[in-house]
This record gives C-alpha cells, structure tokens and sequence, in this order.
C-alpha cells in the first residue's frame, strides 16, 4: 500500500489540494542540473582554515585539532591552512598562523 496515494490516508480531495498549492513542486519544474549555473568558487583565504571568510581564533583551533589527528580537513581547507612553503599542513602552518592572530 502506498501512504501518500492511497485514500484510506490521504482524501483525493486533499491529494489536488496539496498538488496544486504553490509549496508543491513537481520533477518537470526542477531545473536542469547540468546546465544550472553554480557559485563560482572563491579564492582561499590563507589561514581561514574553517572557510567562514574570516581569520580568527577559530580556525588555529580547527587547524590544532587537525595537527593532533581529531579532525581532517577538505583540499580547499587544507589549501588555505597551508601558509609556509614547504607545501604540507604542520606545526610550522600553526606558528604562521598564530603570528597572523597576534597581528590582528
């Protein structure tokens, strides 16, 4: 038995009703995926490792918490955590960032 379509749970009456309301959409009115246009991506933030835009206090916490192996972070984090040029996040990225914090 299907719940949505059968009358004993929902009156065809109250079916049209909720099918002809502005609330509901059908799949013919979805738009096509993959000519959607889509966010450009935005340029990293070095030391915005959280990505909220922002540099602060939050992301040496999420960059510490990545240092000692209780997180991971996304390629694009991991980009903008890395800030010395040796091209991996480390202890060294943490020490850039905490003298970015201080200049604040």
């Amino acid at each position: 038995m299907n719940y949505l379509t059968s009358e004993q749970n929902n009156p065809v009456d109250n079916l049209i009703e909720i099918y002809n309301s502005e609330y509901c959409i059908t799949l013919d009115e979805l738009p096509d995926l993959k000519s959607y246009p889509m966010a450009e991506e935005t340029e990293v933030i070095k030391g915005d490792v959280n990505l909220d835009g922002t540099v602060s206090a939050a992301d040496a916490v999420l960059l510490g918490k990545y240092l000692t192996n209780q997180t991971s972070l996304s390629t694009r984090q991991s980009e903008a955590a890395m800030l010395t040029d040796d091209n991996e996040v480390n202890v060294f990225d943490m020490t850039a960032l905490k003298r970015i914090l201080l200049k604040n």
